[in-house]
């Protein structure tokens, strides 16, 4: 997900497989809507090749909420489809909160390996 200097950034889900297939959403909210935007992503790269070699197949997703749904309630609703597709994943999974902007999204993504950062010049 493209992010903007004005998001609200709310959380971060992940979880993926043991043939590192995984599956990651965001919820931001932009304006007066919350934005999600979800990928599925099928591992096609050997274990040498770059994460942003463009090998790997991605199946990406966004949906809206409108800005008056509480943060609770979006995260009760992302909480429950996550929770069914790291079932089926059955790997690793991880869940982060930010309420907060863009730097403490970066500041907290850091500690995260499996997040792959990769930042563009202003």
């Amino acid at each position: 997900m493209e992010l903007h200097k004005d998001d609200y950034i709310l959380g971060y889900w992940f979880t993926s497989n043991k043939d590192d297939d995984c599956w990651y959403m965001m919820m931001v909210k932009r304006g007066d809507q919350w934005l999600g935007q979800y990928t599925f992503r099928y591992n096609e790269s050997s274990e040498e090749d770059d994460p942003f070699s463009g090998k790997d197949r991605k199946n990406i997703y966004t949906i809206t909420v409108p800005g008056n749904v509480e943060e609770d309630e979006v995260i009760k609703n992302t909480d429950n489809v996550w929770e069914i597709i790291k079932k089926e994943y059955g790997g690793f999974s991880d869940k982060f909160f930010i309420r907060g902007d863009v730097g403490k999204f970066l500041e907290i993504a850091k500690t995260k390996e499996y997040l792959h950062l990769k930042s563009e010049p202003l």
